[in-house]
């Protein structure tokens, strides 16, 4: 039977840790652990009880709460892009039922800050902390490569086309090199 995993243990809970001034087990039980080695050993010679009390007192009177050391402090991610992008995803924070999509958007960025972002959703304007939103990419196909790019900036003045005069369907072609006939409400 192999008895190390305990006195490890014991080990990790009565080792000092200098940024407490104290072992884990005083933090826990108010007074070290007794190891092994000082079960053996002769208890003390009982004590005055009013000069316990009194010396327990001037301790008290002593004792300064000790400055916790933070070992980890979470960073919050904003990525790079979010600068200079026309367009953010929103992050849902709220209960999603399965298969809800976690962002929601494209939306359009209205302005910036350095902190907040106003973007326009579908009931409005509405001011969000940057790190709720994720700039927007789209792909471009050019010559059979795929290409990444930010979202490209908002045009004004182009002319709607005319609902009565489809146009043929393009062919597409694949990564894998397929040509693929898309419907004409994906011709954009």
């Amino acid at each position: 039977m192999d008895r190390s995993p305990p006195l490890v243990l014991l080990g990790i809970r009565t080792s000092f840790k200098e940024d407490l001034q104290a072992s884990l087990a005083e933090l826990v039980y108010g007074e070290p652990l007794r190891v092994p080695g000082e079960l053996l050993a002769a208890s003390p010679t009982t004590r005055d009880p009013s000069g316990l009390i009194t010396q327990l007192r001037r301790n008290f009177e002593q004792l300064r709460p000790v400055p916790a050391a933070r070992h980890a402090s979470p960073t919050v991610f904003v990525h790079k892009d979010l600068a200079d992008s026309t367009r953010a995803f929103l992050r849902q924070d709220a209960v999603r039922r399965p298969l809800d999509p976690p962002y929601s958007g494209p939306d359009k960025v209205l302005a910036r800050t350095k902190k907040t972002l106003p973007i326009a959703i579908n009931v409005g304007p509405v001011t969000v902390s940057t790190d709720r939103v994720k700039p927007a990419y789209i792909m471009l196909e050019t010559d059979g490569c795929t290409v990444t790019a930010r979202a490209p900036p908002e045009q004004t003045s182009q002319p709607a086309p005319h609902p009565s005069a489809p146009s043929p369907p393009a062919a597409v072609t694949t990564r894998s090199g397929r040509r693929v006939r898309l419907p004409a409400r994906f011709n954009v």
